[in-house]
């Protein structure tokens, strides 16, 4: 994605995952490595939206 930062990225991901939208697994390894899955509730709002 062009034009979007670093930081506008981290805020949005943080949003969604405090919204409960999105789970977040840090795997705590040498090299840094972190797994995004969208969840239940993310799913279901998705479902709702994709009609419009």
């Amino acid at each position: 994605m062009e034009d979007v930062t670093q930081r506008m990225l981290t805020r949005t991901l943080r949003q969604l995952e405090r919204d409960g939208l999105i789970s977040r697994h840090d795997y705590r390894e040498k090299r840094p490595r972190v797994e995004y899955a969208i969840t239940p509730l993310g799913k279901g709002l998705l479902m709702h939206m994709l009609p419009l």
